[in-house]
């Protein structure tokens, strides 16, 4: 594999764990209590940040190894479906057991990108 998209593949890690590591205050506090409008709010984005993460990893791969990025309007659901795949090139990249944990986190980006945020019920994060 191309170092290159090694790298870039390590930064995105890098990045997620950045921005977990970031908000575990608002971990803390969730578990404590349910959150305000605006701790909802701050969960939503890392959430929404978390999938966003996963997904540019997810292109990158596609991009730079598979050579075959989906199009069209259900690109994101079959570039999800791919890395549950193996092909000639390479393995699956996860591991089928985290199938509808990742799901969830997709679908879940998608309803914020198109909801407003006083939509966010809480019990939708847990």
């Amino acid at each position: 594999m191309d170092e290159t998209v090694i790298q870039k593949i390590r930064f995105e890690i890098t990045q997620i764990d950045r921005e977990i590591d970031e908000y575990e205050p608002l971990f803390a506090l969730c578990k404590l209590k349910e959150p305000d409008k605006i701790e909802r709010s701050a969960a939503a984005l890392l959430l929404h940040s978390f999938y966003n993460g996963i997904e540019k990893i997810l292109i990158l791969i596609s991009k730079n190894i598979d050579l075959n990025l989906p199009s069209g309007n259900k690109w994101h659901t079959e570039l999800f479906e791919k890395s549950f795949e193996k092909t000639e090139i390479h393995g699956n990249i996860f591991r089928e057991e985290l199938k509808d944990a990742l799901h969830n986190y997709m679908s879940f980006r998608h309803f914020v990108r198109h909801t407003y945020d006083f939509q966010l019920v809480w019990d939708r994060y847990e």
